[in-house]
């Protein structure tokens, strides 16, 4: 099972986010646009487990504060001839703490080598064209929760489902 710790965003606030994607989506040759049910910012990756309570339980170590996004700018990001398109946020000091806190309870369980963190929420990937600049009108997104997802097939198509849910505010 491969899992990954997120925060989760309302529907109203998925929706805001698809406005971006389909700006851009018309503007490039091709790419792997993400499904609005998907749309989330990566906490942080873990990959690969065959057992996920260990997981599950962290969630209860991490503080429940609400965490508020306020998105900024369109961003990407070359990845060998492509790219990767994505939703930038103002620097936010509930999400460093958060992001702190959930590596110190990982790093309990886990011998993992945590990079830098860069918070953002892909809109596409595998892109093929000409960079693309979309002028961003700031908005706000209040997380709804913090999450341990599993990522999966179903079908043939990529799917975001929480293990785990705690609810933020």
């Amino acid at each position: 099972m491969r899992i990954f710790y997120a925060l989760e965003f309302s529907i109203e606030d998925k929706e805001r986010i698809s406005y971006y994607r389909d700006l851009l989506e018309p503007q490039v040759e091709k790419g792997s646009f993400v499904s609005i049910n998907n749309f989330h910012m990566t906490l942080e990756y873990i990959g690969e487990v065959s057992n996920v309570d260990d997981y599950k339980a962290v969630l209860e170590y991490l503080p429940k504060d609400e965490v508020s996004l306020n998105i900024t700018k369109l961003g990407s990001f070359q990845k060998k001839n492509k790219r990767v398109y994505w939703l930038g946020i103002d620097d936010n000091n509930n999400l460093t703490e958060l992001v702190d806190k959930l590596r110190v309870e990982l790093s309990k369980n886990l011998k993992k080598n945590f990079g830098n963190y860069t918070p953002h929420i892909t809109m596409a990937r595998n892109v093929v064209g000409e960079d693309v600049m979309i002028n961003v009108e700031e908005f706000t997104i209040n997380v709804k929760s913090i999450a341990l997802f599993e990522s999966k097939r179903v079908d043939g198509i990529l799917v975001y489902e929480p293990i785990k849910e705690k609810l933020l505010g």
